[in-house]
């Protein structure tokens, strides 16, 4: 995977006297042809493709794991497109997901099956907000 150095920003607001735990996640900003992203819906939100990775993972299996449990789909390529971190209070605790953006291109299906409670979608770039779509997610597709 290639990738482009760049600054990482801080979204989200930290509540005095909370210990925040630190959960690297990878994102995938897929486009189709139209312009539209590539989303997860979850619970009636959508969310870029990716999540948290697991102890001792890199972001590549990361970022291949998540898509292919997402989407059921294999990735082509990938390129590194920035970081961000968002402050978040989550059912399971308080976290600052520090997160690595790539824009990705999607391959074949892999033959698996995905998370039945995510549904792979399409949706304009300007709805990923209004959709639920956390803050730090908005900025990298912008």
């Amino acid at each position: 995977m290639e990738t482009m150095p760049q600054p990482t920003i801080q979204f989200g607001i930290k509540k005095e006297g909370i210990e925040y735990i630190d959960r690297p996640g990878v994102y995938a900003i897929v486009t189709d042809s139209k312009g539209n992203i590539a989303v997860a819906e979850v619970n009636g939100r959508c969310f870029l493709l990716g999540g948290g990775l697991d102890a001792g993972e890199t972001e590549e299996a990361g970022l291949r794991r998540e898509i292919m449990e997402e989407t059921g789909k294999n990735i082509n390529s990938a390129l590194f497109l920035g970081k961000a971190n968002q402050y978040v209070d989550a059912k399971d605790g308080y976290f600052n997901k520090r997160g690595s953006f790539y824009k990705v291109e999607l391959g074949e299906d892999s033959g698996n099956e995905h998370e039945a409670d995510h549904i792979f979608k399409w949706i304009a770039k300007e709805e990923l907000k209004s959709k639920g779509g956390e803050e730090f997610q908005v900025w990298a597709v912008e």
